[in-house]
């Protein structure tokens, strides 16, 4: 029910992918209105890109979560 009422509360959904540098940038954003949901995925997906170019530029690869395959310990 709850997931039900939250899409009523925020029926607009956008999705951004692609590729900076050689990492992929993944962006999700809903909102309640086509321009707020256009403003939110604008902002997230340029704070995303920002990060992914300074942590090529800095040479500082951040892990991947392991799920992903990184970060396995050795039991």
């Amino acid at each position: 029910m709850r997931a039900a009422i939250r899409h009523a509360d925020r029926p607009w959904l956008a999705t951004a992918d692609l590729h900076v540098g050689g990492r992929q940038v993944v962006v999700l954003a809903e909102e309640s209105t086509g321009r707020e949901v256009v403003d939110l995925l604008q902002d997230r997906l340029r704070r995303q890109t920002d990060k992914a170019a300074h942590a090529r530029h800095d040479g500082h690869r951040t892990e991947a979560p392991p799920w992903r395959g990184g970060g396995q310990q050795s039991a």
